[in-house]
């Protein structure tokens, strides 16, 4: 039996996720399971969503089974205390490496429980259409986001995704995804194609509004600021029918940009993807670093 924890924001759960279906197709007599006890008590972003988006096809974990491979603390903030208290399990297998490949990963024996993030394509690159068909929404858009859907997939659109919130705060982000940088992707996205239209989506409209204008110019631009909460994932439905992706360096980018399925698609994503960090496994190799 192998167990995968699932937890973070949507863009997490879903790298989460494919790692796990890749683990399930790569070993089919053994159960594969997703633990997501631990939004239990998880304060931020909107909780376990992967099946109200997309349905399931593995099934979650119960509490014998995780209690089979690792300590069972189905609430978020004291599971994350006594994991620094007490010794993990040996069946408990951590992401060595934040954001590169682990080859060894895929190979282990036994009952494993896995810990991490598991942020890159090299886990599932050679199963994308089954990648692509599990992660096909099943909802409709709602209104708002249905008239802009038909104004991004038509056209050659350009989508902007600016995240600020913690990132503005966090030593891992800093300097990354700032104003050089997007005026480097928007100049690159005019480069490439000829008349532009640019969709802007944040969790800070107001100050995309105030700093980007002047670096998109006269080119036409419409701010996204009707999904949120709940509806919060009508965004990366819109950026992923775009003819371009700039993206920022956050993992709701990331699947954006890899959900895009128009033959004649583009990517624009930072050079770098986190401080201090070797994440080149993070990048898919067509999409344009600047």
């Amino acid at each position: 039996m192998k167990i995968v924890n699932v937890i973070g924001g949507l863009g997490n759960q879903m790298f989460q996720y494919a790692f796990a279906y890749a683990l399930h197709l790569r070993n089919p007599e053994e159960q594969v399971l997703i633990d997501t006890s631990l939004f239990h008590g998880y304060p931020l972003h909107n909780g376990f969503e992967l099946e109200r988006l997309f349905g399931l096809r593995l099934p979650i974990a119960g509490k014998k089974d995780i209690c089979k491979v690792t300590h069972y603390i189905p609430y978020y903030p004291l599971s994350r205390l006594v994991r620094k208290i007490l010794p993990s399990p040996k069946t408990v297998y951590l992401d060595p490496e934040y954001l590169s490949f682990d080859p060894a990963a895929m190979q282990q024996p036994g009952d494993v429980y896995y810990d991490g993030y598991w942020q890159t394509e090299r886990y599932f690159s050679d199963i994308r259409d089954t990648i692509l068909d599990l992660f096909t929404f099943k909802n409709d858009l709602s209104p708002y986001s249905n008239t802009l859907f038909e104004q991004i997939s038509e056209t050659d659109s350009v989508s902007i995704h600016v995240r600020r919130g913690d990132y503005t705060k966090s030593p891992n982000y800093k300097g990354i995804c700032d104003l050089g940088y997007y005026d480097r992707a928007i100049r690159k996205a005019k480069e490439l194609i000829h008349s532009p239209r640019f969709f802007v989506f944040s969790d800070d409209p107001s100050w995309c509004k105030g700093n980007l204008d002047s670096l998109i110019g006269e080119a036409p631009a419409v701010y996204v600021d009707g999904n949120m909460g709940m509806n919060s994932s009508d965004d990366m439905r819109l950026m992923s029918s775009a003819r371009c992706n700039i993206l920022a360096n956050s993992s709701f980018s990331w699947w954006a940009a890899y959900l895009n399925q128009r033959g004649d698609r583009l990517a624009i994503a930072p050079s770098k993807w986190v401080n201090d960090v070797d994440s080149k496994d993070v990048y898919l190799e067509s999409w344009i670093r600047v």
